[in-house]
């Protein structure tokens, strides 16, 4: 059900601009959360679903993924995407703005981060880090899309995830851009 619910979510994307990674980077998603084994993943940006749905389909049986949409249409469109994919069990949707949502005592956001990928407003990116950066431990991995394709709203943010003594980052030409960065200390 997982991939018919994928392809119908690529099909729309080729009609309407639906903001999502692609079928490239959700493989290259899916991979990481294989290899990298995350218990708790946090995404900032739903858009409909289709990154959310990569990632949890990856997680192990007792992993779970918690995702942060400020829209509402968009946030209804990915909920109907991710129970007919039958992931509502391994996904968690918050309709709220980041980064006040890890502020709100009333949202139940995972203690500690395993995973963050980060796909939402561009200009917000330094807030995001700042609000996870104390629910994530050593060897944690953050994830940011769109790299290249919005280098202009990202001034700074590259050269600060890169120079951050805290993290060893790698930048990596794969779809729209991908900034992967682990924890060290």
């Amino acid at each position: 059900m997982l991939k018919v619910v994928l392809s119908a979510i690529e099909r729309e994307d080729a009609k309407e601009n639906l903001w999502i990674v692609g079928a490239e980077v959700g493989r290259f998603l899916h991979y990481l959360v294989r290899v990298w084994r995350p218990n708790s993943i946090v995404e900032i940006g739903t858009s409909v679903g289709y990154s959310a749905l990569w990632m949890a389909s990856a997680l192990s049986e007792s992993g779970h993924l918690w995702t942060i949409e400020s829209h509402k249409e968009r946030f209804e469109r990915a909920k109907t995407n991710i129970n007919k994919a039958k992931m509502n069990n391994k996904i968690t949707q918050i309709l709220h703005h980041a980064p006040e949502v890890f502020y709100d005592k009333e949202v139940n956001l995972p203690k500690t981060v395993d995973l963050v990928f980060f796909d939402a407003t561009k200009k917000q990116h330094y807030q995001f880090y700042e609000a996870v950066k104390p629910s994530m431990q050593k060897g944690g991995l953050i994830i940011v899309d769109n790299v290249d394709s919005h280098s202009t709203a990202f001034a700074g943010f590259i050269d600060f995830m890169i120079e951050n003594p805290r993290l060893n980052t790698v930048k990596i030409n794969i779809g729209t851009g991908l900034l992967l960065a682990t924890i060290n200390s």
